[in-house]
């Protein structure tokens, strides 16, 4: 059999800057992401 699909997940989104960090921690559920990826992202062009 073949089958065709899409998979959509969506984890919604922070409200406010102060929510950033929080909702990526709650996002990646643990998974090691260096702490400077994780300012860049939430700073982009600080770094």
């Amino acid at each position: 059999m073949k089958y065709d699909a899409v998979l959509l997940i969506a984890f919604g989104g922070p409200e406010k800057m102060a929510d950033v960090r929080p909702f990526l921690a709650n996002a990646l559920k643990g998974r090691p992401v260096p702490l400077q990826r994780l300012t860049e992202v939430v700073h982009p062009g600080a770094a």
